[in-house]
């Protein structure tokens, strides 16, 4: 009777340490989300900025209803030349409830970030077996790295927190099926993995990440194991062709425009580069121009160099392997997620960007905090004196990113705020200096705007858009033979530049010389056939010469492209007056 009652003392005992501890789980996951919370809070208070916002919601009527055709346009075709159809779903929520107002869009992002916190505790967490401090630490940094803040304080970027939350809800799916045994939860983890393709394409990914959850698990090699995967892999081929197929000509760039040499120097400078901002975020930006002005002398010695620095820490990786696995499975589920833009080939005009880090750096952060558990509990008898420090230095760094974060929130504020940022960094971007000038013309300060679009043209001489935005300032200050050079420098770089055409043509019409006009505006309309203000403009033209049912016609197009356009609805209503009708 007396062992039966301390056996029930015992057992007492110890349920209320289990309680104890899952209240100090739940208890340290909440402080993670608030100081998230905290540190992405000036986020909140941010507008629209002009770096893709505008085409994803100011500009897209896609999202601006849920009606049959918009579902299935977003569904059936590109929009935004991409396929996300439920990232384009998501902003139609948006849009549903908020409109133009910038605070739900930022709202529902870091929401979304709040979630995909919550779930990498728990990935971290159950992927090293219940150690809360490894849940804890991989959370609290994918939380709060300042590398995140693109991911999340860009309206343009709902992508990246949309399908991390499907991908990182797939790979809970994943160990839920490892222990249990069931088929249940693999036809779960196959669904979010179809969700989070449909809101991003980077997801393409997920079976190799499986892959390396096998290994990590010491999963023994079999044919269930290949079987299994073969759905996933089925999906991601599907939905990397589609892709391929839509990006071909915009975010995939000239693949033949670097040599096979330098592309490899880009890789190797990108995986460098991120490790380096793991640790220390430093001169983060928008925009890692490629180094356009040395290219003719060869790249820079720090490109040079890169691909023996990335040899020498993948030979460190590997070497590790002796020790544990955790090391290489960490590593690779870094590269794994960030292979595909690491500039073998090239996409879009950058060598590198924060985004791109929003999933892969949990590998890494897993590794980070393998290492302090370690520490702490003293698994390791040459890392004994080493607690005090190291526990230390986690705290500090969580101080320091969670104030740079909060600091780099700021900067994504307004479209002046974020090129001023790139500017100051990289002074001889063109891009930069395009992207705040066009502020500036939206201010309608066209002195500011001519102003960067100058130094635009200034830091890249044979950059074309910079000389046909120069030529729309210049035509909005009434510099109409600057104007017209501006454009004419522009079609002699970029003779496909459909706004160039449009806007000389505009300079000549304003000049009232509408027989070079009208050819202008003709060449704009061959060259983009849904350019519904050189529809409107050519309309003017022939309504000016009385041409009425081929003006009639213009204005038509111009309003079937773009119901909304206001200059078309008013200039029809004139035309159709005078043709009594």
């Amino acid at each position: 009777m007396a062992k039966k009652k301390q056996k029930t003392f015992k057992n007492k005992a110890k349920s209320k340490t289990i309680s104890a501890l899952e209240q100090r789980k739940w208890g340290l996951l909440l402080g993670i989300l608030i100081l998230t919370f905290i540190a992405f809070l000036p986020s909140l208070q941010n507008g629209f900025t002009n770096w893709d916002d505008g085409v994803y919601v100011l500009e897209n009527p896609v999202i601006q209803s849920f009606s049959f055709d918009n579902l299935k346009t977003m569904f059936s075709g590109k929009v935004v030349d991409n396929y996300f159809p439920f990232t384009m779903l998501s902003l139609a929520f948006n849009y549903a409830f908020s409109g133009t107002n910038a605070f739900g869009y930022h709202l529902l992002n870091l929401l979304l970030h709040l979630l995909n916190t919550f779930l990498v505790f728990w990935l971290a967490y159950r992927l090293s077996g219940g150690k809360t401090l490894v849940g804890a630490i991989t959370a609290v940094l994918f939380g709060i790295h300042p590398m995140h803040v693109e991911s999340v304080a860009w309206i343009a970027e709902r992508k990246d927190v949309l399908y991390a939350a499907f991908f990182l809800g797939g790979l809970l799916s994943y160990l839920n099926y490892l222990s249990r045994k069931q088929i249940k939860p693999l036809i779960v983890c196959g669904l979010l993995f179809l969700f989070s393709l449909w809101s991003k394409p980077a997801a393409v990914v997920f079976p190799l990440v499986l892959l390396l959850i096998d290994y990590f698990k010491k999963r023994p090699f079999s044919m269930t194991l290949i079987v299994e995967k073969i759905p996933f892999f089925v999906l991601s081929v599907i939905f990397g062709l589609v892709t391929i197929s839509i990006q071909a000509d915009t975010a995939i760039g000239d693949i033949a425009a670097y040599s096979l040499g330098q592309k490899i120097c880009f890789a190797s400078y990108g995986m460098v580069m991120y490790l380096c901002k793991l640790l220390i975020p430093f001169k983060l930006s928008a925009l890692y121009p490629y180094p356009i002005h040395s290219m003719a002398e060869g790249l820079p010695v720090i490109y040079a160099v890169m691909p023996l620095i990335a040899l020498a820490v993948l030979g460190a990786v590997a070497y590790s392997v002796r020790y544990h696995r955790v090391v290489l499975f960490g590593f690779l589920f870094f590269l794994v997620n960030i292979i595909l833009v690491l500039q073998f080939v090239a996409v879009g005009n950058a060598v590198m960007a924060d985004r791109y880090t929003y999933l892969s750096y949990i590998g890494l952060f897993f590794v980070l905090a393998y290492f302090v558990q370690a520490v702490y509990d003293n698994t390791a008898p040459q890392l004994k004196n080493w607690k005090t420090p190291v526990l230390a230095t986690v705290l500090g760094a969580i101080l320091l990113f969670t104030i740079l974060t909060f600091q780099r929130s700021k900067v994504w504020e307004n479209s002046e705020t974020l090129w001023t940022d790139v500017v100051d960094k990289y002074p001889e971007n063109p891009l930069a200096y395009l992207k705040r000038g066009e502020h500036f013309y939206q201010q309608k300060n066209y002195p500011k705007a001519l102003n960067d679009y100058t130094k635009s043209v200034e830091s890249h001489d044979t950059y074309a858009p910079a000389y046909a935005s120069r030529g729309l300032a210049n035509f909005k200050l009434k510099k109409y033979q600057a104007a017209i050079k501006d454009y004419n420098k522009s079609i002699e770089l970029n003779g496909s530049n459909a706004v160039a055409y449009n806007g000389r043509g505009h300079v000549y019409y304003q000049l009232k010389d509408y027989q070079k006009a009208l050819p202008d505006y003709d060449k704009a309309i061959s060259l983009d056939p849904n350019y519904y203000m050189a529809y409107n403009n050519r309309a003017i033209i022939f309504h000016l010469d009385k041409q009425y049912d081929k003006a009639l016609e213009n204005y038509n197009r111009a309003l079937q492209i773009n119901p909304r356009y206001g200059s078309a609805l008013k200039n029809r209503g004139v035309l159709l007056k005078e043709m009594n009708r």
